[in-house]
């Protein structure tokens, strides 16, 4: 089951807030602008991914990357000849493309790449682009006369992710561990909910007095979003995430879709239907069990939905599942980014349910 990452995105657009207009955006294409938030810091907005950049004294440090080659080949000609600045390096925030799905392009412009050793090593296993320097707890990079921090305080999105901090301007880029206020649930196909809202616990604890939070989609906002966000995940942290292996679970690297039960399965238009369905989907990484009383299948998107129901998401190694999570969901919808990243799994509104006992 394969979706282009654009389509994803406007997915994703679709799907959570798009925040408020800004009247000093800057627009570099039809698809990327920058905002100005605090002085020679812009947050950079590819639909709705957002990065930061961070100039001072004729350097700049991009943080997070459009998704593609062309939008980050247009934000560092924006950097280097809009505002006459040398780049001394881009910051790889975690391993997901809306975060890095530009490095090429960073690294033909002969720019430094920067990242957690987490986000090397799975972009190794993945056969990605593999950014240049890594660290392994905090590492800070000197732009002109800012500091720029970066920071590993635990697994939230991913179990890679960092947050980044500019302490002169009191301005915390979160990435997609942070969540902005009003968006859906979001993308858990790579999430440890268990350390989630514990990991954010940790950056308030060290960054609560940023006057400035930027997610990684949807409108910056101030430290409320830490408490947002903390809130979201928090009945999740008593989980007991990969604890159960599952025997008798479909665990298995194949593509495609296995239907264990369904009371009703037919198609009309392009349009799969099944009701009062049991189904499997699995990627290289991690096995999906699915519920529900409706789920839809578009062929021309391979994307499905279901608006209510329950998800097992099991991680797969060596033909062994084990459990990470098991919650009830609404709005639904997985798909296929591409053969590195697997499945996307994005939900509405989501709870924890009971582990199950396969």
């Amino acid at each position: 089951m394969r979706l282009s990452l654009s389509i994803v995105v406007s997915l994703l657009v679709g799907g959570m807030s798009l925040g408020l207009a800004y009247a000093e955006e800057v627009i570099l294409s039809e698809k990327l602008s920058v905002i100005p938030i605090e002085d020679g810091i812009f947050v950079h907005r590819t639909g709705n991914d957002n990065g930061i950049v961070v100039l001072s004294d004729g350097e700049a440090l991009i943080v997070s990357t459009p998704a593609d080659d062309v939008e980050t080949r247009t934000l560092i000609q924006w950097v280097v000849e809009e505002k006459e600045a040398t780049l001394v390096g881009y910051v790889a925030d975690r391993w997901h493309p809306d975060a890095m799905g530009g490095l090429r392009a960073v690294h033909r412009a002969g720019v430094r790449s920067y990242a957690h050793n987490r986000t090397r090593q799975i972009a190794r296993e993945r056969g990605l682009p593999v950014p240049q320097i890594g660290f392994d707890d905090r590492m800070e990079i000197e732009v002109g006369d800012k500091t720029v921090v970066l920071d590993f305080l635990g697994e939230s999105h991913t179990r890679d992710g960092i947050v980044v901090w500019v302490p002169d301007d009191l301005v915390l880029f979160g990435g997609n561990g942070v969540r902005n206020h009003g968006g859906w649930f979001g993308n858990i196909g790579d999430a440890n909910l268990a350390a989630w809202a514990q990991t954010i616990e940790i950056v308030k604890a060290r960054y609560g007095a940023a006057e400035h939070v930027v997610p990684g989609h949807g409108s910056p906002g101030g430290a409320e979003l830490l408490d947002y966000t903390i809130s979201l995940y928090e009945p999740f942290s008593n989980t007991a995430a990969g604890a159960v292996t599952a025997e008798g679970v479909i665990c298995s690297s194949e593509e495609g879709l296995l239907v264990e039960e369904a009371s009703r399965d037919e198609e009309n238009a392009g349009v799969r239907s099944l009701q009062a369905a049991v189904v499997f989907i699995g990627d290289s990484y991690k096995a999906v069990r699915i519920q529900s009383p409706d789920i839809r299948i578009d062929r021309s998107t391979n994307r499905m939905t279901s608006a209510t129901g329950a998800i097992d998401i099991f991680d797969t190694e060596d033909g062994v599942c084990r459990q990470r999570v098991s919650l009830s969901y609404s709005n639904l919808f997985v798909v296929e980014v591409d053969e590195a990243v697997g499945l996307a799994i994005v939900l509405e509104e989501a709870g924890p349910l009971a582990p199950s006992r396969q």
